[in-house]
């Protein structure tokens, strides 16, 4: 199990690396089939719960192990590194670690998993491309929250309440690095949040039309593969 050094900081490389070293070999075998799909490393937190299901781990050890493997990955497979001697440099890196508490076969065993981990694979780099796709260069909304708010009317003299109006508040809480842009909070009435609800409602038709599409692609995309 990672165990981080404070309950208010994410645990340390070597205590994820630990983690990744006593996983079965069940376990690592369901993960590293799992990098290799369309989510590639994604650490979102629906993405993680079902991760943590399949391998019996709590989700935010799972997102630390993600994290550190996209790291990995991506340090492995850059221009800088050797691609000939990924095997000698990662058993460097992992022999680095003073507190890596590890028995040799435990040692041997992290290596062999980080270099397969971190071989440039098809299936992880179209999950890459997949992500950039989705990301692309607009701020993406990861989260939202709601605000249901009455306002009072006064009446002309302002010494009694003639009603109550409801107004809503949404905020959008997006991937962006620019704190003015990372919360988006928006007022909405009754009449707006029902123009709001046939958006949506009008996008999952849309997305429902396309998913045979999708699938039929999908299932030539494998034949080819075969």
């Amino acid at each position: 199990m990672v165990s981080p050094s404070s309950p208010l900081l994410p645990p340390s490389l070597e205590d994820i690396l630990l983690h990744i070293a006593r996983l079965s070999d069940e376990q690592f075998t369901r993960l590293q089939n799992e990098i290799q799909s369309e989510e590639g490393f994604n650490t979102d937190s629906s993405r993680c719960a079902k991760l943590a299901t399949l391998l019996n781990q709590p989700a935010a050890e799972v997102g630390y192990v993600l994290s550190a493997l996209a790291y990995l990955y991506r340090r492995v497979n850059s221009e800088a590194v050797n691609q000939t001697a990924i095997g000698p440099a990662i058993e460097r890196f992992v022999s680095s670690f003073r507190r890596l508490e590890l028995t040799p076969d435990e040692k041997s065993q992290l290596v062999t998993r980080l270099v397969y981990a971190t071989q440039k694979n098809e299936g992880i780099e179209h999950a890459i491309k997949l992500q950039r796709l989705r990301k692309g260069f607009l701020k993406n909304a990861v989260g939202f929250k709601s605000f249901v708010d009455l306002r009072p009317d006064f009446d002309a003299q302002h010494e009694a309440i003639t009603g109550l109006i409801p107004l809503i508040q949404i905020q959008v809480v997006t991937d962006s690095d620019d704190p003015h842009e990372s919360n988006l909070t928006f007022q909405l009435s009754e009449r707006t949040l029902q123009g709001l609800k046939e958006m949506i409602a009008d996008v999952e038709k849309k997305l429902a039309v396309v998913a045979p599409w999708l699938e039929v692609r999908g299932q030539e995309k494998d034949s080819e593969n075969k």
